[in-house]
């Protein structure tokens, strides 16, 4: 997980490739790491840091969009569409709110 985080450690769009190599670390632990004696304690790190930031709607979206991943089956990843959609709706809303404020004027009806 260091190595992901370090590499990443840039200016660089870089959001969804964290995704995916959250992702890819989760997937080599559950093959090959299972026989040795840390592998509980090995998962549950995996599973807190991957609920702590890895699986947020922002990291699914940078993923399903990140051209370096395509073909990789993102519209059949429930999580991923589900972040991505997520992410679409707060977009819109916040322009309908800057709209309205354009309109209107910033806490016009306060």
């Amino acid at each position: 997980m260091y190595k992901l985080l370090r590499h990443h450690d840039t200016t660089a769009p870089s959001v969804g490739k964290v995704y995916h190599g959250f992702y890819s670390v989760g997937q080599h632990i559950a093959e090959k790491c299972q026989d040795i004696s840390y592998s509980k304690q090995l998962k549950e790190a995996h599973h807190e840091r991957w609920c702590y930031g890895g699986d947020g709607p922002f990291f699914c979206a940078a993923y399903m969009v990140d051209p370096e991943f395509i073909g990789h089956g993102q519209c059949t990843n429930k999580e991923v569409v589900e972040g991505f959609n997520t992410v679409v709706e707060r977009i819109a809303i916040l322009l309908e709110v800057r709209r309205i404020e354009e309109e209107t004027g910033a806490f016009s009806e306060l």
